[in-house]
């Protein structure tokens, strides 16, 4: 039950959305161990996004809403996972990505309460 939503500054094609929306399936399946068949994504690309008042080139913001409770440790390690592949495969750098982390109790699915 991980939703991830991403807001980048740049603009993606259809290949590198997919390879962002699989990079963010595989990393919150195995990293916060949940099911990926219950991992929801959602890309918000070609946004404008500002630091210190001045416009980032390129730079993400993202969100993650997590079922239940995390730890810091493992938040970092999904911090540094996507980080990675964002500089690696897109050209953000890390100093330009923030990523906030979001646990909730009350989550519905399927038109009922967890």
């Amino acid at each position: 039950m991980p939703y991830i939503n991403a807001k980048l500054t740049i603009k993606l094609d259809d290949k590198q959305k997919d390879d962002l929306l699989n990079a963010f399936l595989t990393l919150t399946s195995e990293i916060f161990n949940k099911p990926s068949s219950f991992v929801m994504t959602g890309i918000e690309d070609n946004t404008e996004l500002q630091m210190g008042n001045k416009n980032i080139e390129k730079g993400a913001y993202i969100e993650i809403k997590l079922f239940g409770n995390t730890n810091k440790s493992v938040c970092n390690v999904f911090t540094k996972k996507i980080s990675e592949f964002l500089e690696k495969f897109y050209g953000i750098n890390p100093q330009f990505v923030y990523i906030t982390y979001f646990p909730v109790d009350l989550w519905g699915w399927n038109g009922q309460m967890f």
